[in-house]
């Protein structure tokens, strides 16, 4: 029974619908399944970690007493590809909320990294000028960013939280 007939049944989820067509049109030159369409239904599979909070251009921000670590969702990372390069802001720079604060650079295109709060930079993630595809493999974990010390707490309240997030991205 083909996948489209087992979607009609209910045996198969859209999700899986979605993956079984990617693999078969794969499987055919000449024809291709958008990207987009693929990288949201697999962010929308699972949820975003509720202990951070998001921007619309996939920033995320995790506080921990008055320090935000700043990083990328992966649903950013696996649409940018193999990233082969990312430019991390100076320890001691005072960044603005929703301004430029560093890029990230990909086999596809070159982004630029906005932080989310406003602040001071105290660390930055200095393995990732080595080896920037920590971005890619664990962009939640390992690959964040930078750390700031919020000057604004109150902007947090200005974020998305990850249900918000999660919109976003399917509504692309």
């Amino acid at each position: 029974m083909s996948a489209a007939a087992l979607a009609r049944i209910g045996r198969l989820s859209p999700l899986a619908l979605r993956c079984t067509a990617r693999q078969s049109m794969a499987a055919r030159p000449g024809l291709s399944f958008p990207s987009v369409a693929y990288s949201g239904a697999r962010a929308m599979s699972s949820s975003w970690p509720t202990d951070r909070k998001y921007l619309k251009s996939h920033e995320w921000v995790k506080v921990d007493g008055s320090v935000g670590t700043v990083g990328i969702t992966s649903h950013a990372a696996d649409e940018l590809g193999d990233i082969v390069h990312v430019e991390l802001p100076d320890v001691g720079a005072s960044v603005t909320a929703r301004t430029p604060t560093g890029t990230v650079e990909s086999v596809k295109a070159t982004s630029e990294l906005y932080t989310p709060v406003s602040g001071t930079v105290v660390e930055v993630n200095d393995p990732l000028t080595e080896t920037p595809e920590i971005v890619n493999s664990d962009a939640l974990g390992d690959g964040w960013l930078w750390k700031v010390e919020l000057s604004k707490p109150e902007e947090m309240d200005e974020l998305m939280d990850s249900e918000a997030y999660e919109k976003s991205i399917g509504d692309h």
